[in-house]
């Protein structure tokens, strides 16, 4: 799927809701925007952003951790980016502070419907300090 273009700068107040840190916003010029949901006229913000790889531009995505509320535009912006791979870099929780919500099935074949896609949990294995999780995303309409 390709991802849609942002037709528009960031609406910073009406944003509010689907930012975890106020403080941190994603930047107009490489902003990852994601499909507007019917009604929501501003469903398609997401606070990510694209990275320029070596070789390619928008090569890598850098997303806040999402919150109850961004989970499914999360996995919304995975699906339309043709996403393969996650690399998250805090944990759930750090000195009793939420920093992420968990936006991944907890059990070996949950599935998590999303707007556009279902995510399907295939188990899990250590390597070292890391956890890897494979998972595997369809279109659920």
């Amino acid at each position: 799927m390709r991802a849609p273009s942002c037709s528009r700068p960031t609406p910073a107040i009406a944003t509010l809701a689907r930012i975890r840190y106020a403080n941190i916003l994603a930047y107009d010029y490489t902003r990852v925007c994601i499909s507007k949901l019917p009604g929501d006229y501003y469903s398609d913000y997401i606070n990510a952003n694209y990275i320029d790889g070596y070789a390619n531009k928008r090569q890598y995505i850098a997303a806040q951790g999402p919150t109850p509320l961004t989970v499914g535009d999360f996995w919304r912006m995975l699906w339309e980016n043709d996403v393969n791979s996650i690399v998250m870099v805090t944990n759930l929780e750090e000195k009793g502070r939420i920093k992420c919500h968990r936006y991944w099935p907890a059990e070996t074949g949950e599935v998590r419907p999303r707007p556009l896609s279902c995510a399907a949990y295939g188990g899990s294995s250590r390597l070292f300090c890391d956890v890897i999780r494979q998972y595997r995303m369809e279109n659920c309409r």
